[in-house]
């Protein structure tokens, strides 16, 4: 029955008040080191008399708390029989031969002590008793038991001379058996049930005593239920006659003023969340979450600060006001931070509202989340239900704001976010900075934010009731474009051909949702280099549309672009030129050329001249892009960056470094103004830069530029994705011509492995890498190893020898 006693929590049955309580600070450690040995059972003993026998055994919880995901045991020690009707007169010889008589035989123990556990074992505590049990220790005839006696008395003596460096040998976590105590104290959480049917109703939505005399209510913030720096709230009052346990000053935290097992119990969850959050929505996601989990709410306890951090104290300390950091040292806090997030295992991020989320943008939350991913801990995302409900509409409604929120939940940048109090956040970008450091925070957060709400969608698309409708349509396209975006070319397919099979049965083959969604296979298809596969999905979409539109449409128009791009693709520029040229006159007759889809067009055709190797033509082009764009778009807007990027990227190639490091930096500044640093477009303009800085003999500069490109890629679309691919590619070329071969082939390596999982191994960008590791490998002298690779660029049925 022993357990580790990193997870132990000792409990002793009050025999006068029917309760549990926590043991005695010194027996409590005593008890700690039992468990850590293997021990079931204890007799603690006082000048002689016992204090009382301790069997230990598990809590009947224990089972439900695994299923809830906290895996935690709880023991409890329950004192004999005999102590629990009051005698407590023994003598010190009569101990020993329990002792004896029980050590020999636990089959013939106390009636309450259950068959089949270990051999019972004793530690013993208390001068006199030490004494009385060396001179009783003589007489008996067993030499097993005499040592046993001798081991105790030493045991008792360490323990009587220094019990917290017994305490901190046996529980090397715990400094001392003070620490344990505040620890398991530390752990308490409220029930999800208390918070919604106590906190909430009974105590929070009753409360009048505010500045505009109106009851508080569900929607109001925690700061508004506990203003810090105004007379104690509804979290402040609950505790302040009561003496907290952890220093035995008056003023209690709100948790320590809780009792029973339906209302407070060692934490199984923590609450990551934003004191602006409304009270309703925190209650609101709770319940949500243990409904969806099937938790018991009045055994799921969830450790929240504004209730389980002392608010007093808080108080107290007026520089950390509305603060989750108790008064004590940094260096001590961030550790029992830490440890806090560890033991407890389980991190609920509170995520609202749902398309700007006030979470992202406060320091606390943010740390938070990264403390439990670095320890390994379980992380959830979580939301209230009217949020998720208003995340489906969205969705619905062809997208909505879910494109704008995944670039801010790839946007995530802890050195920004906020904090109620400037010392907090000072430390805790302090602490960043000197561990894991902000890129590598924001990294793992972006992460895990964007691994979230795939995750949202798929769900969303496993219980949406199929309508068989139009609806079900558009949803399908909506949501697997949103795939697409992010990568996941599979599920967006997926997608893609249900929406496709669903209208053709029940619309039949020329319905107009059926082009759109041939479109969107074929930018798939095009995305992953089966350029045939696109050309063909393209040209089903032309067809129905120009039966059902006409040839003169601007969404004709859309799908003769689309068709240009493929025929680049497959190096047929002739071909790719006259289908620009087909959308533009479309454009220019249809929208005029002072629009937005005109100037697309523009750069398209641009772009096929570019691929001749017309530069003189693509500029041509480009600049009437940009007029355009600049016209009605504006000068700072993200799609004229783009086409200074374009420009930029021809003067490149015609040699012209100095003018097209000019337009790359125009770009640079726009983007870095509109759409922030951590964004894919600024990566692919740091990517440029980085070129002309190779191109004129500055290899550092270069691949500074290229690694700013490849953290931001790291953090918005994560390692899995081609852009990605690309910057290790970038870096790859700088360290194989500054001679770095070993450093070059692993960053090779890095992107063939990556566009193998996204792209395939057939994809043209794919061989082209696996050329560039034979290329280098030649160069090393791997001969061997080069022709395995240049055979991967072969097809499959060429690609052996």
């Amino acid at each position: 029955m022993a357990t580790n006693g990193d997870d132990a929590a000792l409990w002793f049955w009050k025999a006068d008040g029917g309760s549990w309580e926590l043991y005695h600070e010194v027996d409590r450690a005593i008890l700690e080191s039992a468990l850590l040995a293997g021990e079931t059972s204890v007799i603690l003993l006082h000048d002689e008399v016992p204090k009382f026998e301790c069997h230990l055994r598990r809590n009947p919880m224990r089972q439900q708390n695994l299923q809830s995901g906290h895996c935690r045991e709880i023991l409890r020690g329950w004192p004999d029989e005999q102590q629990k009707q009051g005698t407590t007169e023994r003598s010190a010889a009569a101990i020993l031969n329990k002792m004896k008589e029980i050590g020999n035989d636990p089959q013939d123990a106390a009636p309450h002590i259950r068959r089949g556990w270990p051999k019972v074992k004793y530690q013993t505590i208390g001068r006199p008793a030490m004494k009385s049990l060396k001179s009783q220790s003589e007489s008996i005839s067993n030499d097993n038991t005499r040592q046993a006696g001798l081991d105790r008395e030493n045991q008792a003596y360490q323990v009587c001379n220094d019990p917290q460096k017994k305490a901190a040998e046996t529980i090397p976590h715990i400094k001392n058996a003070k620490q344990s105590a505040e620890l398991a104290l530390d752990m308490l959480g409220v029930s999800v049930y208390h918070a919604e049917q106590v906190f909430l109703e009974q105590e929070v939505c009753v409360f009048t005593d505010t500045p505009s005399g109106q009851p508080l209510s569900a929607s109001s913030t925690i700061y508004d239920i506990e203003n810090l720096q105004g007379p104690p709230g509804v979290i402040r009052r609950k505790g302040v006659n009561t003496k907290c346990p952890l220093d035995g000053k008056l003023g209690a935290a709100y948790v320590h003023c809780l009792e029973g097992a339906d209302h407070v119990g060692d934490a199984t969850h923590m609450l990551s969340y934003s004191w602006n959050s409304c009270i309703g929505d925190i209650v609101d996601t709770l319940s949500d979450f243990c409904r969806m989990h099937s938790l018991d709410p009045k055994r799921t306890y969830i450790w929240i600060c504004c209730l389980c951090v002392n608010q007093h104290r808080v108080v107290e300390t007026a520089m950390l006001q509305k603060s989750g950091m108790i008064p004590m040292a940094q260096a001590d806090f961030f550790t029992i931070f830490g440890e806090r997030v560890k033991r407890i295992g389980h991190v609920l991020c509170m995520m609202a509202p749902w398309k700007t989320p006030v979470y992202l943008t406060r320091v606390w939350c943010i740390f938070e989340v990264f403390t439990a991913l670095t320890n390994g801990c379980k992380v959830d995302i979580v939301m209230p239900p009217n949020e998720k409900e208003s995340l489906e509409q969205d969705v619905i409604k062809r997208g909505g704001g879910i494109n704008a929120l995944f670039e801010t939940l790839g946007s995530t940048k802890v050195q920004e976010a906020k904090a109620s109090v400037e010392r907090d956040r000072r430390a805790i970008l302090d602490k960043v900075k000197s561990g894991a450091g902000y890129q590598e925070l924001n990294k793992q957060v972006n992460n895990l934010l964007r691994e979230w709400m795939l995750g949202v969608l798929i769900r969303l698309v496993e219980t949406r009731e199929n309508t068989n409708d139009e609806s079900q349509v558009e949803f399908c396209n909506t949501i697997g474009a949103i795939f697409r975006e992010n990568g996941e070319h599979d599920t967006a397919t997926e997608l893609f051909f249900t929406a496709l099979s669903t209208c053709k049965a029940n619309f039949g083959d020329k319905h107009h949702q059926n082009a759109t969604t041939y479109n969107n296979i074929g930018d798939v298809y095009y995305e992953k280099g089966d350029y045939d596969g696109a050309l063909a999905m393209y040209q089903q979409a032309l067809e129905i549309r120009v039966s059902l539109l006409g040839k003169r449409n601007a969404e004709t128009a859309t799908i003769y672009n689309n068709i240009g791009l493929v025929m680049a693709g497959n190096g047929d520029y002739d071909a790719s030129l006259a289908a620009h040229m087909q959308a533009l006159d479309i454009c220019e007759t249809v929208l005029g050329r002072n629009h937005p889809d005109t100037a697309a067009t523009y750069h398209n055709s641009g772009y096929a001249l570019h691929s001749k190797g017309d530069y003189d033509g693509a500029l041509a082009n480009y600049k009437q892009a940009l007029s355009i764009r600049e016209s009605v778009l504006g000068k700072d807007h993200p799609e004229t960056a783009t086409t200074y990027n374009i420009i930029g990227a021809v003067l490149f190639e015609m040699g012209d470094y100095e003018r097209a490091l000019g337009r790359y930096e125009e770009a640079l500044r726009i983007q870095e103004s509109v759409l922030g640093e951590n964004h894919p477009d600024t990566a692919a303009t740091y990517n440029n830069i980085g070129s002309v800085m190779g191109a004129i003999g500055d290899s550092d500069g270069a691949l500074a530029r290229y690694e700013q490109a490849l953290d931001i890629r790291k953090s918005v679309w994560g390692e899995t994705h081609h852009e990605t691919a690309d910057s290790y590619l970038n870096i790859a070329s700088v360290l194989w011509q500054s001679a770095e071969y070993d450093g070059a082939l692993a960053k090779l390596r890095q992107a063939a492995a990556i566009q193998e999982a996204v792209l395939g191994k057939n994809h043209p960008h794919t061989a082209g890498t696996y050329r560039s590791i034979g290329l280098l490998l030649s160069e090393k002298g791997d001969y061997d190893g080069a022709r395995v690779e240049f055979e991967k660029c072969l097809p499959d049925d060429l690609g052996t020898s």
